[in-house]
């Protein structure tokens, strides 16, 4: 379960979860608090997966989904975690960043771009997005009288 405590209802809501816990439970809990980041929005996840990978997948050849994963190595974290006592590196995910760690995550694609192999690529401010479309509901037809 996850919180995000705004206000006081919020955290009501949080003590009355948590007063409700069954602490006779073979089940043990962990709770942790941490100050709030708002993920990456989703002009961003639309700018980096339908303009930056698009327009580089399109320059170098290789597909999308290959240069996602070469960046997230080249250019995020690698955390570690330590398994059954085993110390195991995991690639971060750009899904767990908050929305300045994306843009800075999107800043240094483009200037990689820029540096090494040439390429520009539009920034956000430069790219017209299609509005969603919309979908129109109509009535159901009644059958024909034949």
């Amino acid at each position: 379960m996850k919180f995000v405590i705004n206000n006081q209802h919020a955290k009501e809501e949080v003590l009355a979860f948590i007063n409700g816990i069954d602490v006779t439970s073979p089940i043990v809990l962990s709770v942790e608090i941490k100050q709030h980041k708002n993920g990456r929005t989703r002009y961003q996840n639309a700018y980096y997966f339908g303009v930056v990978l698009r327009t580089i997948s399109e320059y170098t050849g290789f597909t999308p989904e290959e240069l996602h994963a070469s960046f997230k190595r080249t250019f995020l974290p690698i955390d570690c975690e330590i398994i059954g006592g085993v110390m195991v590196e995991r690639l971060s995910s750009t899904k767990d960043l908050d929305t300045k760690a994306f843009n800075d995550y999107l800043e240094r694609i483009l200037h990689f771009c820029a540096d090494n192999i040439g390429l520009y690529v539009p920034t956000p401010n430069e790219v017209i997005y299609p509005k969603k479309p919309k979908i129109k509901h109509h009535k159901p037809l009644k059958p024909r009288d034949q």
